[in-house]
C-alpha cells in the first residue's frame, strides 16, 4: 500500500492510501524518534533521487481561467 509522509514543523503525517490513490488511514504525530525516523527517510529518498531540470519538465501556459 503507498504511504505518503509529510513532515510540517515538528508534526510527521503518515498516511495511507490504496491503488487509486484514496485515503486509507493517517497517523498524525509529534513524537521525537518518529520525526527522526521521517527526516532519516526523507533525507535517504533526497539522496538517491536524480535532480531535475526545467527541461526535463514539460510546460504550458494556462490562463487565470483555466484555458490555454
Amino acid at each position: 500500500m503507498p504511504v505518503i509522509l509529510t513532515i510540517a514543523d515538528e508534526t510527521v503525517i503518515i498516511g495511507a492510501v490504496d491503488g487509486g490513490g484514496r485515503p486509507q488511514g493517517v497517523i498524525v504525530t509529534d513524537d521525537e524518534s518518529v520525526r527522526t525516523w521521517a527526516e532519516e527517510t526523507v533525507d535517504g529518498y533526497l539522496a538517491a533521487a536524480d535532480p531535475m531540470t526545467l527541461e526535463d519538465v514539460e510546460t504550458r501556459a494556462v490562463a487565470a481561467d483555466g484555458g490555454t
